[in-house]
């Protein structure tokens, strides 16, 4: 399965190329809301910088929405850092949640239906 790729340029301001205010957040997030895969590509191609404002309103959107969904960022750099680190911790959870349910499955045999 292909993922499905934001270019978060298309969103960020046209003079600054920045990411920076909580409704753009809103508006991104709800741009994710009707996927149906577990993962999408987050494209910082283009993207100047992130706000601390905007990376807080996005994640705690997020959370509340879509807690499920793994976001992996791409083409990005330290400009970005407000988000990207915070969306690598997630996904780093979000691993980690699957893997140890996993584990729980295979070590109890819940999968094992009769």
């Amino acid at each position: 399965m292909i993922p499905q790729c934001i270019k978060l340029r298309e969103f960020a301001d046209p003079r600054s190329a920045s990411l920076d205010d909580a409704q753009l957040a809103v508006r991104i997030v709800q741009a994710l809301e009707p996927e149906s895969q577990c993962w999408v590509e987050l494209d910082f191609s283009g993207v100047c910088g992130v706000s601390e404002t905007f990376a807080r309103a996005f994640l705690r959107r997020l959370e509340s929405k879509l807690p499920g969904l793994w976001l992996v960022p791409t083409h990005y750099g330290p400009h970005a850092n407000e988000l990207v680190v915070p969306l690598i911790e997630r996904l780093e959870r979000l691993r980690q949640k699957v893997w140890l349910a996993g584990c729980e499955r295979f070590s109890t045999g819940f999968d094992q239906l009769p």
